[in-house]
């Protein structure tokens, strides 16, 4: 944000106001803060300039998507993978059933018949080992 007089000259070391919270411009007029709502209240006082105060200034905010952050004006609808709304019976990106478990099934675990069929395939191979090897040793 830069503070400007009304030939739009930098206004240094003025104090702003922004939703309530005063900051100090630097010597070129300008602050940095971190746009958090839609609108804001600007005020802003400086010795030798009349205050100014305008109310509800509408933030066009830069929506990155898919920095890991649900910011002002990103929403579940234009930015799911950082806005992601659990309880909604939809698993999206970035949820599971361990951080929501009203969304996402519960993953299954090793499926029990898989085991069975492995210790079968072990059980038969003993026995064809153990069969060979008394026949190897019945025929020496």
């Amino acid at each position: 944000i830069t503070v400007r007089d009304e030939n739009k000259n930098a206004v240094p070391n003025a104090k702003v106001t922004i939703n309530g919270v005063e900051q100090t411009a630097d010597a070129n007029g300008k602050i940095e803060y971190k746009v958090t709502t839609s609108s804001l209240t600007l005020k802003a006082a400086s010795e030798g300039y009349v205050s100014s105060e305008q109310i509800s200034v509408p933030v066009e905010a830069k929506i990155v998507c898919g920095d890991g952050k649900c910011e002002a004006g990103e929403t579940k609808e234009n930015c799911p993978r950082d806005c992601i709304v659990c309880g909604d019976n939809v698993c999206d990106i970035g949820e599971s059933y361990e951080n929501c478990p009203s969304d996402c099934p519960k993953p299954e675990g090793f499926p029990l018949w898989i085991i069975g069929i492995l210790l079968v395939i072990v059980l038969i191979a003993a026995y064809y080992f153990l069969v060979m090897r008394k026949k190897k040793g019945g025929e020496e």
